[in-house]
């Protein structure tokens, strides 16, 4: 079953792959605002985009007058979506950024549209899907979940006993305080799906209470592949 998070951004992606030119601007924006709709979507792109320098990317980039894509699935989602955005709001045009580097003697007015999804949308499409689960989802394999959970169970038991250093309300304190102890029992007992509700909990927790955004970003980064 495909995750909730992704279906509208993938559907909206294999829309504009399996479509032609036609109607191609209202399914690009179809899939910008499919990752604006979803916060965890927007948050993996804000990190991506976070400090990348797209000028200097882009003209890195290309090489014989075509578009060679970076190498990291977090440079291809800020490459990617820099170029998204500025179709979307005209920057440049569709057909004429297609035009300059997506056109040759070989190709097609066809082709040249498909190139352009599959240098452009499809690779998008495939890091967003690999960083999204690298950052919110368990891997299958043992040795990683058993990597995950201890690494969750220690940063909760130490900001369990830092608790004070957020300088929360005493019932904020002890909410989290709850929160924190449920997950540590959840990740010793290999429990992922009450593993997942209590990330969830904790994140919406932080939301409201700001000065103890640490401790989500501590336990988020455990996700992280490096």
């Amino acid at each position: 079953m495909q995750n909730n998070d992704l279906k509208q951004f993938n559907n909206a992606c294999n829309d504009f792959l399996s479509g032609k030119y036609i109607l191609a601007n209202i399914k690009l924006k179809a899939i910008l605002q499919s990752i604006n709709e979803n916060e965890k979507l927007t948050d993996i792109v804000s990190d991506c985009i976070d400090s990348f320098n797209f000028d200097d990317k882009f003209r890195e980039s290309i090489i014989s007058g075509r578009i060679i894509l970076p190498a990291t699935d977090k440079d291809i989602i800020a490459y990617c979506f820099n170029i998204l955005y500025n179709l979307d709001i005209g920057t440049v045009g569709l057909m004429d950024f297609i035009n300059k580097y997506f056109t040759s003697d070989e190709l097609s007015g066809g082709e040249e549209f498909k190139l352009f999804t599959n240098t452009i949308i499809k690779p998008f499409n495939e890091a967003i899907n690999r960083l999204y689960t690298q950052t919110y989802l368990l891997s299958d394999s043992i040795d990683y979940q058993s990597n995950i959970y201890h690494k969750l169970m220690n940063i909760s038991k130490v900001n369990i006993d830092n608790i004070e250093k957020f300088k929360l309300k005493e019932i904020e304190s002890e909410e989290l305080t709850l929160l924190l102890t449920a997950l540590s029992d959840a990740c010793e007992k290999s429990n992922k799906k009450l593993v997942y509700a209590l990330m969830v909990g904790v994140e919406y927790f932080v939301k409201i209470n700001k000065r103890a955004k640490e401790v989500y970003l501590q336990l988020k980064d455990c996700f992280a592949r490096n």
